[in-house]
């Protein structure tokens, strides 16, 4: 049974197709990729001795000229859901996909593994019939509780250029944003994957945060500075705005580089995001300083009545362009109780930034738009992160 539907197949596919005119990649046909999909979504369904099935799989031959060290199998394998379930527990999530070619008839087979990230179509199974397509190093695709999301071929599903733009703010795009960008985008990555609910506040500068909240139950004295130090050591390199917020600004050798250093703290970066699963908030500091974890934030009724600039990330539009789709939605509407007491954060300390993930594994970002004076919303925030 295909999951993914022929029409949505097509659209994909085209979508795709316009991107590798001069890309040396390989593109699998329209039939293929419904078969990838429907193939990684049962797979995804099982499990080997009670462990969830989490694997990527990467159509790309092992002679692949930007590949390297691919491990190949002598003998070679039909892609199906029992050889799927029975290699990943081989793999390494985020490190290594199983690699996928098309035989002579056209047939889908495994030929080995190969290591991650490559710019090759990819399909990571993130969990239990949730699957994401990634192409050319970011997502194209999310297939999750049966709804299928095609993403647009622009940097719209960038959360950190979009909170740029939406927070109305001057930002000097400098290699030390980049760095502080990317580690706090992991960070909101696992707190999402984690699928256990959480609220991360990120506090500038100046900001007086503890006075409009509640209770907190772990305040760091001093601040934890492990990851903060690791930051300030890297260079402080500028960072020019087109290579920050293109298309294909993640497959610049810089950005290369910035995946390379954020692999090497993801310890840190997993263990900081781990604090966001006690009941509370978690605050960070403008440089990425572990505040406090714990803290339960100040929550009113009379907020219910705001309405919020909501931008609904990723959704693929014909001929929407880069203009950012924005509408006005009651903060009601917008989640429980807290969801409210992150938009009120924002709406008194209108420099701070708010990531609220639900335990169903979506995102909201709350912030204020200094320009236009009201507070916004970033809905399905997640689509960036999968």
């Amino acid at each position: 049974m295909q999951v993914l539907s022929k029409a949505d197949a097509r659209k994909l596919h085209s979508s795709l197709r316009i991107l590798i005119a001069e890309e040396d990649v390989l593109l699998p046909s329209e039939t293929q990729l419904q078969e990838l999909v429907s193939r990684a979504f049962w797979a995804s369904l099982e499990k080997e001795e009670g462990r969830p099935s989490i694997f990527a799989l990467c159509f790309s031959p092992p002679n692949a000229s930007k590949m390297s060290q691919p491990l190949i199998f002598e003998e070679l394998q039909d892609l199906n859901v029992p050889n799927i379930v029975k290699l990943f527990p081989a793999l390494l999530p985020g490190r290594r996909a199983i690699g996928v070619q098309a035989d002579a008839r056209e047939e889908l087979e495994i030929w080995g593994m190969l290591p991650l990230p490559n710019p090759g179509l990819t399909v990571e199974a993130v969990g239990p019939g949730h699957i994401a397509v990634r192409f050319l190093g970011r997502n194209r695709m999310v297939l999750r509780s049966g709804e299928t999301t095609i993403l647009r071929n622009d940097h719209s599903d960038n959360l950190i250029l979009i909170l740029i733009t939406l927070s109305e703010q001057e930002w000097e795009v400098t290699m030390s944003l980049a760095l502080l960008a990317e580690a706090l985008k992991k960070i909101i990555d696992t707190m999402v994957q984690q699928a256990h609910g959480g609220t991360l506040l990120w506090i500038p500068e100046g900001v007086d945060w503890q006075s409009s909240v509640k209770s907190i139950r772990y305040l760091c004295k001093p601040p934890y500075r492990e990851l903060a130090e690791y930051i300030d050591k890297l260079t402080t390199e500028p960072l020019t705005e087109t290579s920050f917020g293109r298309e294909d600004h993640r497959n610049s050798p810089l950005y290369e580089q910035l995946n390379l250093y954020m692999q090497e703290i993801k310890p840190t970066l997993d263990g900081i995001a781990q604090l966001t699963a006690v009941d509370g908030a978690m605050v960070l500091s403008e440089g990425l300083e572990v505040l406090a974890f714990g803290v339960m934030l100040k929550s009113e009724d009379r907020l219910t009545q705001r309405s919020a600039a909501v931008l609904e990330l990723g959704r693929y539009t014909e001929n929407a362009g880069d203009k950012l789709e924005i509408r006005s939605v009651p903060l009601s509407k917008l989640g429980g109780a807290r969801h409210r007491s992150a938009a009120e954060f924002c709406c008194v300390h209108k420099r701070a930034l708010a990531f609220v993930a639900s335990q169903d594994g979506t995102l909201t970002v709350f912030g204020w738009q200094t320009v236009s004076d009201r507070l916004f919303a970033v809905r399905r925030a997640e689509l960036d992160s999968l």
